[in-house]
């Protein structure tokens, strides 16, 4: 994953999940991610964030036969959904601790962290368990707790 230059510095948008047409969290986000998000969802997260499309399918752990498919279809399948999600959870988190700045967000999370031994919180998404150390994290550093 690259920073590419000329990306939106800070973001002048609504919230993120209002922007994806998808619930934060409740029953209707349970219903969402049963019924399956729309295929759009991950192109959007991607205009949002700066992301190219397929990075943000590698970093939720996406294989070139599910974007494939999923366009196909329209929908993601309800695995596929929960890991868009995951990663939209953790991009909004570290776009919040930048105050909205999403190239800082970007380079934050593609970039090796000491508070997670040295990886790329980019590639931690992929699982629950990895989502949740770099949320952990980001949620020490927006109160000031430097690891």
């Amino acid at each position: 994953m690259v920073l590419q230059p000329g990306w939106p510095a800070v973001s002048e948008r609504q919230n993120l999940w209002v922007e994806l047409a998808i619930p934060r969290n409740g029953a209707e986000l349970l219903d969402a991610l049963e019924h399956g998000f729309p295929c759009a969802v991950l192109s959007r997260l991607a205009e949002i964030s700066g992301f190219h499309r397929r990075e943000l399918a590698e970093i939720a752990g996406l294989s070139g036969y599910s974007l494939r498919q999923s366009r196909q279809v329209g929908r993601w399948t309800l695995s596929q959904s929960d890991r868009i999600f995951r990663v939209a959870r953790v991009l909004d988190s570290a776009q919040a601790l930048f105050g909205g700045n999403w190239v800082l967000a970007r380079q934050w999370l593609t970039s090796r962290q000491r508070g997670l031994g040295g990886r790329i919180p980019a590639s931690m998404l992929a699982t629950e368990i990895g989502a949740g150390f770099v949320l952990d994290l980001l949620g020490q550093l927006e109160h000031g707790c430097i690891p």
